[in-house]
């Protein structure tokens, strides 16, 4: 069968109609899906903390620069352990205080960490020298 002129305007009028029914469906049930909520999701900047002291850590306190007391014990019932990874999500971006207190008792502390950008920051926690170097 030869295409007409004719046959031609039918297909492009199918075509139209076709298009201003499906734009007219996609509005209908205007209730978000699970892809609309997933994109609306708010990211925000963690902290991986490395424990390389050889010590196991008991205490993680994370708190906004600006508080006076220490935020709760982020690893709870836990410890982290030599050569192990504990990761920190902060509520928003802003200045932190973070203090880690490890088997032994002794406090590694790190005030007015700037947490500017919503990323993924890294503290590697060495042993603390407990000799000074001779001379």
């Amino acid at each position: 069968m030869k295409k007409t002129k004719g046959n031609l305007i039918l297909k492009l009028m199918g075509i139209a109609i076709f298009a201003v029914m499906l734009f007219s469906l996609s509005g209908c049930g205007s209730s978000p899906s699970a892809t609309d909520s997933r994109s609306a999701e708010v990211r925000r900047p963690t902290l991986i903390i490395y424990n390389q002291t050889g010590l196991y850590i008991y205490r993680i306190n994370v708190s906004s620069s600006d508080d006076e007391l220490w935020g709760p014990d982020l690893l709870g019932d836990n410890v982290l352990a030599p050569i192990r990874a504990f990761q920190v999500t902060f509520p928003s971006m802003g200045l932190y205080d973070i203090r880690l207190i490890d088997e032994n008792g002794d406090s590694y502390s790190w005030y007015r960490q700037n947490v500017d950008q919503v990323t993924t920051y890294e503290l590697i926690v060495e042993p603390i020298d407990k000799d000074p170097p001779q001379n």
